[in-house]
This record gives C-alpha cells, structure tokens and sequence, in this order.
C-alpha cells in the first residue's frame, strides 16, 4: 500500500526494534484532525509504552514512534497552526535563535506563531528516531540536513534515556473505561492534503493491539514502577516467548516511498569511473570474469542464480544490489575479490573501487541442471531477457525522454536493485529497481517466469522533477539493418538479411491487426500509428530459418520477439515508432514506445503496469493471415517503385474472392495484382507506385473478403532515394 505508515525491522539485541516513520511518497502536509485531550494524550502515550514489551515485533519497534508522534499532534493542537508541508519545515519554523537550526534558504515556509515547543518536540521525535537508526542504519529516510544535525547532536545514550522517559509522566493519568475502549479505533486521523492528485495514506494507529502483552489502562493507573518493572521484562531474541520474526517483507511500495522521496531532491550526478576502467573497450571489458564461487544462490534450491557485472568500458554509473531473504534485506558489497581481472591494465586502486553496473539472472531455461542466461540489467534503464531458444536481440528500457527531439535524449539510470530470494520450486523471480535521473525519478517491480515464453511483468510508478512532454513507456530498442526490402544496403553484404528485428506488430483497440516492416531510412524518421493504447505491440522477428539470414556466428534467427501488453489503463497519448540511419549492425537504431499526451507535472505520480513476451514464438494468434516478406524494387523501366508482398497463406480457398485495398498519401497506385503460388502455398500481392515531385508516400495494404479484413493490415513509408 502507498502512503504513510510506521513499520518495523528486525534488530538482534533489542526490544526497541527499529523502525522508520515513512511520509508520503508525494510529501502532503498533514493535518492531525482528532482533538487531543490531557487525557487523551496521556492514555496514548501508555498504550505505546504497552507495545513495548507485547509478543509482536512490530509494535514494539513502533511504539517509540507512536509516541513522538503523538507528541507532534498534541503539539499540532495546542498551537492551532496548519503543520507545514514536512517535519523539517517544523523543526525550522522556531523562531528561538538558541534551537533554531539553518536550512536551505527559502525551502519552507517559517509562520511567524510556531514556538520552540514545536522545535523541541521534533527534535524529540528525532531522538527517538536517532535510537532506531544505532541498531539499523541503512533504513532511515532522514534525508534533510536539518533532522541530521538534531539526530547527530544527540548522544546515543541521552536518546535511549529520553525516549523511554517521555512515556512516564503520561503513567500517572487516571483512566476511565470508556476513554480506554476508545483506543481500539484509530488515534490519530491524518489527511494527507496534495495538489492535483493526493496520494493515498495508511493509518497510523497509536492503540494497542486486541491481545497485547499489558492492559493500557493498567499502566496508567500503576503509574511509573509498572511501566519501569514493564519495560524490565522484555525477553531476550531467541529466549521463550520472544517476539516472532517480522513478517513484513520489502515491497515495491518500499522502493516507491523511496522514490517519492529522491523526486524531492535535487538530481546529483553519478561520481565518474575511473579512466582506466572507463578506457577498456568491448572485448578487454568483456574479459573480467564474475567468479563462480561468489554467485548469489549457487545451489539449485532456488532454480535461479545471479552474477554481478561490474563497472567499466560504457557501464559507468554504480548500482546498488541489495537481497532479500526471508523479510529481510542485506546490502551484498562490492569486492574486488569477487572477480577475476585477468592481466588487465588496471590498477589495484582501481579494481577495489569499481562498482556493479548490473548483474544477470541464471536459469535453467534450456535444458535440466545447466543454467543459462535469463535476464540481464545493465546500462542507463535497459534490460533484457530470453525465451528458451533465444538469444540476445532486441532490448527494453524502463523510461525513455526526449527520444528524437531537438533537445536531446536523456537516460535516467537504475541506481539501486532489491532482489528477493526464491523459495524452493518457486516458478518465478521478482526484484524491484530504483530509477533516477535528471527530470524524474521512479520505483519498478519485475517478476519474471522463464519458458520458451519468458513473461516479465512490471509495475512502474514515475515522479517527475520537472515538466515532461516527451516520455515514452515500455519502450522497446531493436537493431535493423537491411532485408530484402533495402536494396541499396543488400548490395555489399553476402547476407539476405540482417537485423534484430524485422517489423513492428499492433493489435489496434478496435481489434485490427497491423504489420509495419521497419526500415534503415536515409535520415531519422518519427511515424506515429496508434492515437489509442493498443491491446499490445511489439518489435517482430519472423523469419526463423538460417536461410534467410546466412550468418552462422550472429544467429538473428534466434533473436527474440518481445510483445508488450498493457495491464492497466496507460490514459491518452499515441504509438510513436523511430527510425535512425545506421551504416552497420552495431547501434540499435529502432526505438517504439507509448508517449502520454498530456505532459507530465512535479509533484505527481504516474502509474503503469505491462507484460512483456520474450520468445521465439509470434504475437496471440491472429484471426487474419500475416505477412511472410516485404520486398521493394523497380519497374523494368526504372521509373515506378514496384512492391511485393507475401502472405502466410497455406490455403488457397483462405483468399478465394479476396480483394485488395491498397492506398497512398501520394501518387498513384497501379496494377495490383493478386497471386497464389502452388509451390509455396504463400500468396502475394504486387503494386507499382508512380510519383510525382518526389514526394513521401505513406502506404496501406489489405485484403478483404465481404468486406472483412482476411490478412494483416500492412503499413509502409516509402522516400524517395
């Protein structure tokens, strides 16, 4: 769930559990609507020194928090004040020069009525959380300078004492029945209050739990030696009748607060790789080695492994790999000793400060006991993956900015991953990466399920920095270089055909099928053909034989299909297909990807969920037939286009009294021709194109039997050369 919650983490050596207390991933202000009384203040205060000592280790790792906040709210009341957009406005709004502590100029707001009772209470608050952060650090969220400088001022020792004595004056209140069974509702209502699109927040309950370890009204009526002789009695980790280890386990809304939170940031670039690791080309890259004895689940247990890759060459940026096993997360650390260098010109200072760029899931995904690649992260936000059979081809992204503006591509980066340990027989594998970059920010979950169709499936939440008007989702990187529809580019190659992928495939809303070959275009090229989401998409290899290829070292036609389906709505926008030149089969230079219509605003948060199909195998089977191959030449008089197409039709009476329907945006169409070939059972269709003025002609081609659509509808651009 999104929004605000206390929750806890494991620690081995204390009932005071750490915790965090977690603000909305888009910052609301909060306002604390239920009134506190004395009293009030005072029995909630009890409950939270009740939880901790109950059986649950999540409520005696909250308990602290709870009671700061209800520091906060009381204090909220008292002051009759709205409470700033964040904790850090509050601790910045005293106005006391002796506890006022600097900020940023300027970052928040300083009304003139708060007293340096607010100060102190956040600073309070801080010390408790200071305690929390001794046991496990690496969790908190205190990202402002201003709470750091509270919470480092602060002797560990002075907040562990302050934090426990805050809750004894609260002990010699009287409680009445009716004010104690209040406490089973939720204490304290927090409306989270956002421009434009409030994000949605979990209650924050101070009361104590159906079944606690001691009675809140109890506490308060025994006053402050039975919260003492209570706070004595928490048993030892391991000991009979020590809490149970925390079931809550790390989430994709975890890594979504931690986004919410960096798009409040100013973007800081990424430090520099060293030169001589930066120097290293494809192949010496390629030579450092991950060792086979520091793999990540090296047994079978699991059915899945994973090997780091380090920095260098082009992979600059360092990325964070974290695990997660059993509710818990451990940061798995660089080492140098974890790789083989071989005789590398890099210094040792070098090798010990290089970093990951990514790593690779292993699987059995081809045969029993023998574990091949699955899926690979690395580089910017690309990731790719692999259907039994295949082998790397076309490539995904998790957002793309800016692709073929005049302003230039921008590449937000995965800086950090969390991958979550499978249990035994498990089919899939899930790990969750955050995103970040100069414009936005964004929180991602990926789980994958390996076959001879791997499906990946994400959810992906983006927090603009700024104004974005030229993003693209699930965008899909591919490599085309010529096929037989390039005749210029075929000329100089013993090879039919080279490319990645041949074409683009869209299953239209409206239930159309459309086939648009790709092509290498003389300069960039921007098509846009879809105005609605479609039921899926995705870039094509459909020729499988060696054949039509002729390259044994490249093996293209092994290269995968990958098929996009959206799971959720993705709102207005359109289907955006771009073409670059490329002079060799080196640059991917075909990139597809769904641009929104409306531009992105700061301050909000923007969520997609989509499956992905990585295989050998075409799209959800069409009840139309689909087109084989494209072919574009001349007439014998060289003064009109000539273009063949081939249906997969293995039936003649398929086509029996079809018709053709084929139109330009320019010049004329001429001499259709409609034609079954015996020996191959594929049908073809054949047209001239005669222009004029050499102008851009933008082609559609279908056949139709009464009317209805009995092929692939078939789109192309034709330039002139």
């Amino acid at each position: 769930m999104a929004g605000d919650r206390v929750y806890a983490r494991n620690s081995e050596r204390s009932c005071l559990r750490p915790f965090r207390v977690k603000l909305s991933e888009q910052a609301p202000a909060f306002r604390y609507s239920t009134r506190f009384s004395a009293h009030d203040f005072a029995t909630r205060l009890a409950t939270a020194a009740s939880d901790l000592c109950t059986g649950s280790a999540s409520r005696q790792a909250g308990a602290l928090s709870s009671a700061s906040l209800c520091f906060l709210a009381f204090a909220d009341h008292r002051e009759a004040e709205p409470w700033p957009k964040s904790p850090e406005a509050a601790a910045i709004s005293c106005q006391d020069e002796n506890c006022s502590r600097s900020a940023e100029a300027g970052a928040f707001p300083r009304p003139s009525s708060y007293s340096c009772l607010n100060h102190f209470i956040i600073a309070l608050n801080v010390a408790v959380q200071q305690v929390a952060a001794r046991t496990d650090a690496g969790v908190m969220d205190l990202r402002s300078s201003v709470l750091r400088q509270f919470r480092d001022a602060m002797p560990e020792k002075f907040c562990a004492v302050v934090a426990v004595l805050l809750l004894l004056p609260a002990c010699s209140a009287p409680s009445s029945p009716d004010r104690v069974n209040e406490l089973a509702g939720p204490s304290v209502e927090l409306a989270s209050q956002v421009e434009n699109e409030p994000a949605p927040a979990e209650d924050i309950s101070l009361a104590a739990p159906a079944g606690s370890g001691f009675d809140a009204s109890v506490i308060c009526e025994t006053g402050r030696d039975r919260v003492l002789e209570a706070l004595s009695s928490c048993p030892e980790p391991g000991a009979a009748g020590a809490s149970d280890p925390i079931t809550d386990t790390f989430s994709f809304s975890d890594v979504r607060h931690k986004a919410g939170l960096l798009a409040e940031q100013a973007y800081r670039a990424a430090p520099e790789l060293a030169k001589d690791a930066a120097a290293l080309d494809y192949d010496q890259y390629r030579r450092i080695e991950f060792k086979s004895t520091s793999t990540i689940w090296p047994g079978d247990d699991t059915g899945f492994r994973v090997l780091l890759d380090p920095r260098g060459y082009l992979f600059t940026h360092n990325v964070g790999i974290n695990l997660i096993a059993a509710g818990k997360v451990a940061r798995r650390p660089y080492a140098a000793s974890d790789l083989e260098f071989w005789d590398l010109p890099l210094a040792d200072e070098v090798k010990k400060s290089l970093g990951y760029a990514g790593f690779r899931v292993l699987n059995p995904l081809n045969q029993p006991g023998k574990y091949d690649e699955l899926v690979s992260f690395k580089g910017a936000s690309f990731f790719r993956a692999l259907g039994a059979g295949t082998v790397y081809g076309a490539s995904a992204r998790g957002l793309s900015i800016g692709t073929a503006s005049t302003g230039g591509e921008e590449f937000p980066y995965f800086t950090e991953f969390w991958l979550a340990e499978p249990r035994p027989g498990d089919a899939q594998i899930t790990l969750y990466a955050l995103l970040d970059g100069e414009s936005v920010t964004g929180a991602f979950e990926f789980t994958i399920t390996p076959g001879p169709e791997t499906l990946v499936d994400v959810s992906a939440t983006f927090f603009p920095r700024r104004e974005l008007s030229a993003v693209g989702i699930s965008p899909l990187t591919s490599m085309y270089f010529f096929s037989p529809h390039d005749l210029k580019k075929q000329a100089d190659d013993y090879r039919p055909a080279v490319h990645d992928s041949e074409g683009l495939a869209i299953w239209m809303q409206n239930g159309e099928w459309v086939w648009r070959p790709l092509i290498n275009p003389e300069s960039l090229q921007v098509s846009v053909l879809a105005s609605s989401v479609p039921r899926g998409f995705g870039l094509i290899q459909r020729k499988r034989d060696l054949s039509s290829y002729s390259d044994v070292e490249a093996n293209y036609h092994s290269r995968p299909n990958v098929w996009v389906e959206p799971t959720t709505d993705w709102g207005a926008g359109q289907l955006s297909l771009v073409e670059i030149p490329t002079a060799n089969e080196y640059n991917d230079n075909v990139v597809v990807f769904w641009k929104p219509a409306a531009p992105w605003q700061p301050g909000r948060a923007y969520d997609f969920s989509y499956r992905m199909h990585w295989s050998l195998f075409p799209p959800p089977a069409a009840a139309v037939l689909p087109i084989a191959e494209t072919r574009v030449g001349k007439t014998p008089d060289k003064k009109r286009q000539l273009f063949v197409i081939d249906y997969e039709a293995k039936q003649e009476a398929l086509l029996k009294n079809a018709e053709a329907s084929i139109s330009t945006s320019a010049g004329k169409i001429l001499h259709p021709t409609l034609t079954h070939h015996p020996e191959t059972g594929n049908t073809r269709l054949t047209f001239e194109l005669s222009t004029e003025n050499d102008e851009v002609a933008e082609l559609r081609a279908l056949l139709t039997r009464g009317g209805k659509p009995v092929t692939e509808t078939w789109l192309y651009r034709w330039r002139p050369e």
